[in-house]
């Protein structure tokens, strides 16, 4: 794990634990969790998309009833081999943490 994930990993372990410790409900807890989950999730789905090939993800569009998760998988393993996709996707959860971050101790 480079130096980079342990700093988002130990953010998003941090707001986490923020939320665990709050005085709302299991219930409420479990909202605010998933809630940051599918806020990174929407986050860097976008990216992945940019840094796919255009080929491949225009006969994915096209064609997605031909399409296998195998195929599906392969779009976003070649979005990854761009060596400019996981500098993004770090500057970009880094940014949403911190966000997330100022919020959860606002709220909680």
């Amino acid at each position: 794990m480079t130096k980079t994930n342990l700093l988002l990993q130990q953010k998003l372990n941090e707001i986490i634990q923020k939320i665990d410790n709050s005085p709302f409900s299991s219930t409420q807890k479990n909202q605010l969790k998933a809630q940051v989950f599918e806020l990174l999730k929407k986050a860097v789905l976008p990216v992945m998309v940019k840094h796919m090939p255009k080929d491949k993800l225009q006969k994915f569009i096209d064609e997605p009833e031909h399409t296998t998760i195998d195929q599906y998988g392969e779009l976003f393993a070649d979005a990854l081999d761009d060596k400019s996709t996981m500098p993004e996707l770090l500057e970009l959860m880094d940014q949403i943490l911190d966000q997330i971050y100022e919020t959860v101790i606002n709220r909680v």
